[in-house]
């Protein structure tokens, strides 16, 4: 992926203001994606959820700029195709480690 739409994708995640059920508000902050960027951005230790969260957020913004949907329409449709949570989930059991999410 290009620097401006890994740009893009860290804004939409991090710092856009989006109308969710619950209000007009970024996404609540988590730990996982959080750490997920960080890799990303120190270009170490990548693990494959980090790509699959590339991914999901780059098809659910495009669904959300190009079509209008509503995040939560944009995110289901978007988790058929690129599953983080899943992937993440993943990770943990691979890993030996307890899953808290």
């Amino acid at each position: 992926m290009s620097e401006k739409a890994i740009s893009k994708i860290y804004d939409h995640v991090f710092i856009t203001i989006h109308d969710l059920d619950d209000g007009r508000h970024t996404f609540t902050p988590d730990y996982y994606m959080a750490e997920s960027f960080r890799r990303l951005s120190e270009g170490k230790n990548i693990q494959p959820h980090d790509i699959i969260l590339l991914k999901h957020e780059w098809l659910e913004l495009g669904l959300m700029k190009r079509y209008g949907y509503a995040y939560q329409t944009a995110h289901d449709i978007t988790e058929r195709k690129y599953n983080y949570t899943l992937a993440l989930r993943a990770w943990h059991k691979k890993e030996g480690m307890a899953w808290s999410g």
